[in-house]
C-alpha cells in the first residue's frame, strides 16, 4: 500500500504541468555552472523570487547539495577557487527549525573554505540566522542595526568567531556598532588585528523589486537566442593518440585467433524460412561466397554501423539530390587490411605511463607498402567489436564478397605488412602533452582540456597568492620598522610641543614681568638677560618641533613610497598569473621501439551497401561504407 501510494505520488508529480519546467533548461551541474566548456570562470545567477515557498526550498536544497558534492570532489587549497553568494538567507538557515536547506549549508560553512569555496550570506536580520553559522563566518560586514536583538546576535557571533580563531580583543564592538550611520560599515576579519570602519560611495540602485515570470523570460530571451547550441565532443584526429586513463584502462587485450572462413560454407537457413525469392544478378567483381584463402590467413569482419536507409540518405546528400533506386541496396564486403597494435608512452620524469590500442584500416590495392599506412583510418573500435564470421543475410538479400588482391592473400604478405605497421607506428606515433613552463604543470593523458585548464588556473591562483604573501611579508618588515620610527618621532613631537608651549608661556610671563618693572621704574640687567634666555629657549623648542615634523613627513613619505612599490609589485604578480592559460608549450612523448606491439594484421572485410539507382536515365551502381568511421563516432 505504501509503495503504491509512493508510485502514485511520483506519477502525479511527473504528470504535473508545473513540474515540466523543472525538466528543461541547463542541467544543475555545478562544475559547468562555475566554468565554461573551455575552462574559463563564469557567473551563474539563479532568480527564484517568482517561485512559491516550497519550490524555493526545493531548488535551494538541490543547489546546496550539488555544491557540497562538487566541493568534496575538489582538492584542498588555500586560494579562493569559487564563490557561493546568497542574497537574503532568511528562511533557509533558521536558528531553531530544520528545513532541508540547513544541513548542507551548515556543512559548507564548516568545510568549504578548505576546498577554496567562499560563501557570502546576506541578511537584514542576523537574529534569523543560526548561531553555529555565525561563529563559522571569518569576515563580517556589519551595517546599521535597528533592533537590539539583532545587535546581540551579531555580538555573540563575533565573539564566538574571534574565540574560534584563537584571538582576544579589547575592542568595544557594541559602541562601534551603535555609532554606525547610513552607508557606514564595520569590517571585521578574524585574520586582522583590528576592525575597520569604512563608508561606501553612493551607488545608483533602482530597487525594481521582484520580477514576474514574463519579465524574467523577457530578460533572458536575448541571451538564450545568442547562446550557441552545445557542440558535440570531437574525437582526436587519427594522427594523434587517444588517451586512456591508467586508472580505468582495460588490461592488455589478447587478440583472438581468427580462423579462415570456409570458402564454401553455406549459410544455414532458418527453420521457418519463407519461400526463396529470386536474387538479383551478381555484379562483376563480387560473389556470394568468400574467396578461397589459405587456412593461416587471419580474417576479420568489421561490424555494420549504417543501415540501408541511412546509406541511401548519405548517397542523396553526396549527390545533392534525391536518389531513385533501381532495387533494394545489398550488403557487400570489400577487402582491406586491418592492423591492431598497442602503443605505450612512458615519461619517467612526468610519471606518465599510458598505453593505447590502435585499430587501423588500410586499403588493399595492388601493393601496400610501408608508407601506405599513412592513409589508414583509425577506427573507433575495440578488438571485441570484430568478428570472425559475417552476419546472417537479412532483408537485403544474400551477402556479396569482393575479390581479394593478390598482394594481401597470404600469411607471408600479412607478416610483412605487420613489420611495416610496427615501423610506421614507431616513427609517427607521439603523445602531445601541454605544459606550463613556469608552473611545471602538464596535462595528464586521461585529463580533458577543460579539466586541465581549470586545474592550471587553480595552481596559478595558489602561486599568485603565495608570491603576494611572501612579498607582503618582506615589505611589512620595512613598513613595521618605519612605523616604529614614526611612533617614536610622534612621541618626540608631542614632547617638543609640550616643551615649546611651556617655554612660550614662561617667555610671555617674563615679558609681562619686564614690562611691569619698567612701569615701576625698576631696571635690571638681570631681568633683561632672563628674558633673552627665555626667548632663546622658546626658539630652540620651536626648531625642535620643526625638525621632528620634518622627520615625520620624511618617514610618512617613505612609507607611502614603499606601499606604492608594494602595490605595483602585487599588480605585476596578478598580471603574471591572470592569463596563465595562454602561456602553454606542447611537448611530445614518443614510444620506444619495444613499446610498439603489433598484435594482429589481418585481411579486413569492410561492410558497404551496394546501391543501384537511376541518374538522368542511366543506371549507376555505387557503394556506401557501412562501418563506423572516426567522424561518425564523434
Amino acid at each position: 500500500k505504501d509503495r503504491f501510494g509512493l508510485a502514485m505520488a511520483f506519477n502525479n508529480l511527473m504528470a504535473s504541468p508545473n513540474f515540466k519546467t523543472w525538466l528543461e533548461g541547463e542541467p544543475l551541474d555545478i562544475d559547468t555552472l562555475y566554468y565554461t566548456p573551455d575552462g574559463q570562470p563564469r557567473h551563474s545567477i539563479f532568480y527564484i523570487a517568482h517561485l512559491s515557498d516550497s519550490e524555493r526550498m526545493f531548488f535551494m536544497t538541490l543547489l546546496l547539495e550539488g555544491v557540497l558534492t562538487w566541493v568534496r570532489r575538489q582538492s584542498g587549497t588555500t586560494s579562493l577557487r569559487a564563490l557561493l553568494y546568497i542574497d537574503e538567507i532568511f528562511g533557509y538557515f533558521p536558528p531553531t527549525a530544520e528545513p532541508s536547506s540547513k544541513r548542507p549549508l551548515l556543512t559548507l560553512l564548516k568545510q568549504a573554505r578548505a576546498f577554496g569555496l567562499g560563501i557570502i550570506l546576506v541578511t537584514q536580520n542576523p537574529v534569523d540566522i543560526d548561531y553555529k553559522g555565525l561563529t563559522n563566518a571569518g569576515t563580517w560586514f556589519i551595517g546599521k542595526l535597528q533592533a537590539e536583538r539583532d545587535k546581540e546576535r551579531v555580538l555573540a557571533g563575533l565573539k564566538g568567531a574571534i574565540a574560534d580563531a584563537g584571538r582576544t580583543t579589547n575592542v568595544d564592538y557594541d559602541a562601534l556598532i551603535n555609532q554606525l550611520g547610513s552607508r557606514v560599515f564595520l569590517l571585521n576579519n578574524v585574520h586582522e588585528d583590528e576592525p575597520v570602519v569604512f563608508q561606501t560611495r553612493w551607488a545608483m540602485s533602482y530597487l525594481r523589486g521582484p520580477l514576474t515570470r514574463p519579465q524574467v523570460r523577457q530578460l533572458t530571451e536575448s541571451r538564450n537566442a545568442a547562446a550557441p547550441a552545445p557542440a558535440p565532443m570531437a574525437l582526436p584526429p587519427a594522427s594523434a593518440p587517444s588517451f586512456v586513463s591508467a586508472a580505468t584502462a582495460a588490461p592488455p587485450i589478447t587478440p583472438p585467433t581468427f580462423d579462415p572462413v570456409p570458402a564454401a560454407s553455406p549459410v544455414s537457413a532458418e527453420p521457418a524460412a519463407p519461400p526463396p525469392v529470386p536474387e538479383p544478378a551478381i555484379p562483376p567483381g563480387f560473389s556470394i561466397t568468400p574467396p578461397m584463402l589459405e587456412s593461416n590467413v587471419a580474417q576479420a569482419y568489421l561490424p555494420v554501423a549504417v543501415n540501408q536507409d541511412e546509406a541511401v540518405r548519405r548517397l542523396a546528400a553526396r549527390s545533392g539530390r534525391n536518389v531513385d533506386l533501381s532495387g533494394a541496396p545489398r550488403l557487400v564486403y570489400e577487402a582491406g587490411i586491418l592492423g591492431v597494435a598497442s602503443v605505450r608512452y612512458v615519461d619517467r620524469r612526468r610519471d606518465i605511463d599510458e598505453q593505447e590500442e590502435r585499430i587501423l584500416l588500410g586499403e588493399a590495392p595492388g601493393s601496400l607498402v610501408n608508407r601506405s599506412w599513412e592513409d589508414a583510418l583509425a577506427l573507433p573500435l575495440r578488438m571485441r567489436d570484430l568478428s570472425q564470421t559475417p552476419p546472417r543475410p537479412g532483408e537485403a538479400g544474400a551477402i556479396l564478397f569482393a575479390d581479394v588482391p593478390d598482394s594481401a592473400n597470404t600469411d607471408r604478405e600479412l607478416r610483412g605488412l605487420a613489420n611495416d605497421l610496427s615501423d610506421w607506428l614507431y616513427y609517427n606515433c607521439e603523445m602531445p602533452i601541454k605544459v606550463h613552463p613556469d608552473l611545471e604543470i602538464y596535462q595528464r593523458p586521461s585529463e580533458s582540456e577543460r579539466a586541465f585548464l581549470i586545474r592550471l588556473q587553480d595552481e596559478g591562483r595558489q602561486r599568485r597568492d603565495a608570491e603576494i604573501d611572501k612579498l607582503e611579508e618582506k615589505y611589512s618588515k620595512q613598513i613595521d620598522k618605519l612605523n616604529d620610527r614614526l611612533k617614536k618621532f610622534q612621541l618626540e613631537l608631542a614632547s617638543d610641543q609640550a616643551e615649546y608651549d611651556s617655554r612660550k608661556q614662561q617667555e610671555i610671563l617674563n615679558i609681562g614681568e619686564t614690562v611691569f618693572n619698567l612701569f615701576m621704574g625698576r631696571r635690571s640687567s638681570r631681568v633683561v638677560s632672563t628674558a633673552a634666555s627665555k626667548r632663546r629657549m622658546s626658539v630652540k623648542a620651536k626648531v625642535d618641533i620643526e625638525r621632528t615634523e620634518q622627520e615625520i613627513a620624511e618617514i610618512q613619505a617613505e612609507i607611502k613610497e614603499i606601499e606604492g612599490e608594494l602595490a605595483e609589485a602585487v599588480e605585476n604578480i596578478k598580471k603574471q598569473w591572470t592569463d596563465v592559460t595562454e602561456h602553454l608549450d606542447v611537448d611530445t612523448v614518443k614510444p620506444r621501439r619495444t613499446d610498439v606491439d603489433v598484435s594482429l594484421v589481418a585481411l579486413a572485410w569492410k561492410p558497404a551497401w551496394l546501391i543501384t539507382y537511376d541518374e538522368f536515365g542511366a543506371q549507376r551502381t555505387t557503394t556506401v561504407e557501412a562501418y563506423a568511421q572516426p567522424e561518425e563516432d564523434a
